[in-house]
């Protein structure tokens, strides 16, 4: 029923139903009553962290209402560059599901942050499509993704995706790379000035920037194993219609597929990589992941396959919310 309610680009479920369906999902994580943690000290984070701390029922509003505008947003850029087959409101619905399905992520964490500033970067790889000059859309989106790793380090891996869309988007200039390659080490040099004016470059590399071993072989996935799984299995369905949904649209539209693509490669990498130590890593595939699965439901045939299959992830949800 959600699956066709969201289905159609209507304002009502996207400004009335959602957002009241975003606080629901949300009301576990306001009743375990979680505080803020620093997360391996980012920077930008720890700062933050350390006023809301002190706030957990203001940092719990806050991570709802962010977490509803990057649905928003994400939904925005989506319909206006039209990258699925039909306008819908189904990527931020998924944003939603994705981002607060998770018992043990129902708290203010980084990522929450660092996606809005991918999915604001995300807008900004859309925008160069055709357009004359890019030199400040390339800058941004190497700034943007920078700005994400400081909040959340793993999100800087998503740099890679730049100059993926570069070289499917637009001709090859060189310039265009090596600015957004700039654009990516500006927050890093204003960074490490600030740390050795400060006296605590070595504070900086020695405590900030400490990556644990990464142990590949140790992927333990807790109790939320089920839901993976199911996100698992939807992504293995969507990627192949995925594919054959671009082989059949206008140049535009395939170009900024492949993007969500490679950036959902990209955000598997970082799973696989990190996720044994940086332990919110799996929200960083919430964006690519929502578009990836708005694409499968709008284009299934059989409705009520798509209408089951999501009552089965709600229900799975539910159930490890109990236990």
């Amino acid at each position: 029923m959600l699956i066709r309610f969201f289905k159609d680009n209507l304002p009502f479920p996207l400004y009335a139903v959602l957002p009241v369906l975003t606080f629901l999902l949300w009301i576990p994580g306001f009743l375990a009553f979680k505080q803020v943690e620093p997360a391996y000290q980012m920077p930008l984070y720890n700062t933050l962290s350390s006023i809301l701390f002190y706030f957990p029922n203001l940092a719990w509003f806050l991570s709802v209402g962010l977490i509803y505008f990057e649905a928003i947003l994400l939904n925005a850029y989506v319909n206006k560059f039209e990258i699925l087959t039909i306008r819908s409101n189904l990527p931020a619905l998924f944003f939603v599901i994705i981002t607060s399905a998770f018992s043990s992520f129902q708290l203010f964490h980084p990522v929450i942050i660092s996606n809005l500033l991918l999915i604001i970067a995300f807008g900004r790889i859309c925008s160069i499509y055709r357009q004359d000059y890019v030199f400040a859309y390339t800058f941004d989106v190497g700034a943007l993704i920078a700005l994400a790793s400081l909040f959340y380090f793993p999100a800087i891996i998503f740099f890679p995706v730049a100059w993926f869309s570069l070289a499917v988007i637009r001709p090859f200039i060189w310039r265009e790379y090596v600015i957004s390659l700039l654009g990516m080490l500006t927050p890093y040099g204003l960074l490490i000035t600030y740390y050795l004016f400060t006296d605590k470059l070595t504070y900086l590399f020695k405590e900030v920037y400490y990556i644990p071993y990464l142990d590949l072989l140790k992927f333990d996935l807790g109790n939320e194993k089920y839901l993976y799984l199911v996100f698992g299995v939807l992504s293995i369905i969507g990627v192949p219609r995925l594919i054959s949904i671009s082989g059949l649209s206008v140049v535009r539209t395939q170009n900024l597929l492949k993007v969500i693509g490679f950036a959902f490669f990209i955000g598997i990498c970082a799973f696989v990589l990190f996720r044994n130590t940086f332990s919110y890593t799996f929200m960083l595939l919430a964006f690519p992941l929502a578009v990836l699965l708005a694409n499968y439901f709008i284009t299934v045939i059989k409705q009520w396959i798509a209408e089951v299959v999501f009552i089965i992830l709600i229900l799975i949800a539910v159930f490890q919310y109990i236990y």
